[in-house]
């Protein structure tokens, strides 16, 4: 991708970005760097992103096989009924504006991208360099960012929503980022979420059995939770779609999967608990 491409696709983001370093705003510049008034530099990646983070980022369980094995189960459809899920409660409460949606933690980009058709300008971001890389692939009008969630390039009020899915998060960066009456919107696994695989690697987990429990607390104890919604399906798979399953996981990837008895294993079950929440000090 040529860089005057991708510097043409971020003009406007300026107003969304702040520097990381000193808080200040940014310009953009023509020749594809986003420089604040102190004079910190982050320039563009013809690959069609920014990166914000010194180093390549990310953990070393999140790397470019488990992204590419997350994009095929995505293209397959395996999660659609999530996505529809999320677009219902994002198309409920998304309030008038601002039009800027962060997804934080995105991944290979699959909600960021499937959002993109609905008019808000979209950004996602991850501290995996690997995830932003597969990403940019498809991203089309979306803007991608290498970026510490514990530090978010935003300025203050500037999303009016946030997309935390199957991610950790840092609320007090999103009630930051949020502004006035903006939603979060936060799926966690449910109890059953990927059992068939959390069942061949029980020996091996600390807890065989996953529980919701802190992770929603945690939520409730930092936000105030407007609209809980549960969704669970097992769907058929075939051999090649159930390895790109194992290796999709970070539930797996300490396990070779040589060392999974997957024979037996003929469906998925995906289960999730889709949240809307506000900060207070929000228009519920």
């Amino acid at each position: 991708m040529k860089i005057k491409t991708v510097v043409q696709k971020f003009r406007g983001s300026e107003d969304f970005f702040r520097c990381p370093i000193c808080k200040k705003p940014f310009s953009l510049e023509e020749t594809g760097s986003f420089l604040c008034t102190n004079g910190h530099c982050f320039d563009l990646s013809a690959k069609g992103y920014v990166n914000f983070l010194s180093g390549s980022g990310g953990d070393e369980r999140y790397g470019r096989d488990l992204f590419e094995s997350r994009k095929t189960v995505f293209e397959e459809g395996f999660y659609a009924p999530v996505l529809e899920a999320v677009r219902a409660v994002f198309g409920e409460y998304m309030p008038a504006g601002p039009r800027a949606v962060l997804d934080a933690g995105c991944g290979e980009g699959y909600y960021a991208r499937m959002l993109a058709d609905t008019g808000a300008d979209i950004y996602a971001m991850d501290n995996a360099r690997e995830a932003i890389l597969s990403a940019c692939r498809e991203s089309g009008d979306v803007r991608c960012a290498v970026a510490d969630l514990a530090n978010i390039p935003a300025g203050n009020g500037s999303a009016g929503a946030i997309l935390n899915i199957l991610s950790p998060a840092n609320y007090g960066e999103f009630a930051r980022v949020l502004a006035p009456g903006g939603v979060l919107i936060k799926a966690v696994p449910g109890k059953h979420y990927l059992r068939e695989l959390r069942q061949c690697v029980a020996e091996r987990l600390s807890h065989a059995e996953y529980s919701n429990e802190k992770i929603i607390g945690h939520m409730a104890e930092n936000a105030d939770i407007a609209d809980h919604r549960s969704i669970e399906y097992t769907l058929p798979v075939s051999e090649r779609q159930l390895r790109a399953f194992y290796r999709m996981t970070p539930l797996t990837s300490r396990i070779p999967m040589k060392e999974a008895d997957l024979s037996r294993i003929r469906g998925i079950t995906v289960h999730m608990e889709i949240f809307a929440a506000f900060f207070p000090g929000g228009v519920l």
